[in-house]
């Protein structure tokens, strides 16, 4: 999904509650008894709006066009992912040979009433 950020000014109105209008999204205008009521109800009409240019193939504002573009390109990025490994990382190779355990040992500790194996 790609997210932009559109430019809203949102006003106190006299008889209570915030109106919120964009001059950078044609038809934004939404109205709410807070603040945050008002931003929330703006954010679902710019969605509407933006959704709608799309359908019936209506200009979009160039902030909402270069959003949707890069949306559009691969992208790279890396992710954790948590491993419970039973083969031993490579870094871990030299401490293994080191104690004289064997990977499983190294994992889950040596076997009771049995230390290391020998090394020659």
């Amino acid at each position: 999904m790609a997210e932009v950020l559109i430019a809203v000014k949102i006003e106190p109105l006299d008889e209570g509650g915030y109106l919120a209008t964009s001059n950078k999204l044609q038809g934004l205008v939404a109205q709410g008894r807070t603040l945050a009521e008002t931003m929330e109800i703006a954010q679902d009409v710019a969605r509407k709006l933006i959704e709608s240019c799309i359908e019936h193939g209506d200009p979009l504002p160039p902030t909402v066009t270069a959003a949707l573009r890069k949306r559009q390109r691969a992208t790279r990025v890396r992710i954790p992912v948590g491993l419970e490994a039973e083969t031993p990382v490579p870094c871990t190779r030299a401490i293994i040979r080191a104690t004289g355990l064997t990977p499983g040992e190294f994992l889950t500790g040596p076997r009771p009433g049995k230390g290391p194996r020998q090394t020659k």
